[in-house]
């Protein structure tokens, strides 16, 4: 009985001592989850070692085209984190471990970025020609890291703009206008603008421009 008794506490022990670093329920806190380009961030996260020995933390964050930078040193259960310069969505993980195992927690961070949208018109070309009374398909593209929220398309004449129409943002980053005709009162030279307003607070636009050429349709006389 005492033999059975002695076995049961050394697999106890051996059980305890593979255990992992506990983590505390909130994970990682930050100081802020929404953030500009080179704002820095502090995290930190509070662990417990369900065994005897140091704790080690090790931190990273991935997305978009670079994570940013951790200000050294960076292996504390406290660190600070430089935000990247490309806006979007942004994770932040830290390993902890102690002599035997380890456990990861994660945060994600938004970079808000007060970059323009890229907008580039596909179609038509630049000095285009139409008719009066010809639809007009304006195709265009907008891409921005936080994403877009809407897109226009404004036609210009002699100085006064004029809203055709206005689409949702969407992931493809794609946008085909079929609300504009060449109606007589852009007869000659028009300029055709696509504007794009980022899905962010900061709310930057970008924009692109054709000029496109309208002609009249000429009236024959009837032969005698």
């Amino acid at each position: 009985m005492i033999w059975a008794l002695v076995a049961c506490e050394g697999v106890e022990e051996l059980i305890n001592a593979n255990r992992p670093p506990e983590l505390d329920d909130q994970g990682i806190i930050v100081s802020a989850d929404r953030v500009a380009p080179f704002d820095t961030v502090t995290a930190s996260i509070s662990a417990t070692n369900p065994v005897e020995g140091p704790l080690f933390y090790e931190w990273s964050a991935a997305g978009g085209s670079t994570g940013g930078r951790f200000i050294q040193p960076a292996d504390s259960s406290l660190v600070r984190w430089i935000a990247p310069l490309l806006g979007g969505s942004y994770r932040m993980t830290v390993k902890v471990s102690n002599n035997r195992r380890s456990v990861e927690a994660s945060k994600a961070i938004e970079v808000v970025s007060s970059a323009k949208p890229l907008v580039d018109i596909r179609e038509p070309a630049n000095d285009a020609y139409f008719v009066v009374n010809q639809q007009i398909p304006v195709e265009a593209t907008a891409q921005h890291e936080n994403g877009i929220s809407w897109v226009r398309l404004l036609v210009s004449k002699d100085g006064r703009d004029s809203l055709i129409q206005q689409l949702d943002g969407n992931a493809a980053g794609v946008y085909r206008f079929d609300g504009l005709r060449a109606y007589r009162a852009l007869v000659g030279k028009a300029i055709l603008l696509v504007e794009a307003q980022a899905a962010n607070p900061m709310q930057t636009k970008g924009n692109d421009s054709v000029i496109i050429n309208i002609e009249g349709i000429i009236e024959g006389k009837n032969e005698p």
